[in-house]
């Protein structure tokens, strides 16, 4: 699913990650592979829950507006990377959502 996305390098991250430890860390590994290191993700689930069908359209909802806004969400929780700048992009990942996988690409246009 990537490689068609084919995001760039500072690309931000949101994901809705259900903090299931095996399925997450898959993700998170996967994304600082792709991304790199210091890939800015914030895991929406720990502010709105787990809300099933509505994990990945809540996830293009929090990226269209970061990105309508010009700006990126502060660290939701503390293990989570600060952007190092304004994000032009965003991936939206459901990969740790069991039964709901998916990427999205949103891009300032």
């Amino acid at each position: 699913m990537l490689d068609k996305l084919a995001p760039k390098p500072g690309t931000a991250v949101v994901s809705g990650a259900t903090g299931c430890a095996p399925v997450t860390a898959i993700e998170f590994d996967v994304l600082a592979q792709r991304l790199g290191k210091d890939v800015a993700i914030r895991a929406f689930s720990t502010m709105i829950g787990n809300p099933v069908e509505a994990n990945f359209p809540a996830g293009i909802a929090l990226a269209a507006l970061a990105i309508a806004n010009n700006s990126f969400y502060p660290n939701f929780e503390t293990a989570e990377k600060r952007a190092a700048a304004v994000p032009t992009s965003i991936l939206v990942s459901s990969i740790g959502h069991y039964r709901g996988e998916g990427f999205g690409l949103l891009e300032r246009i």
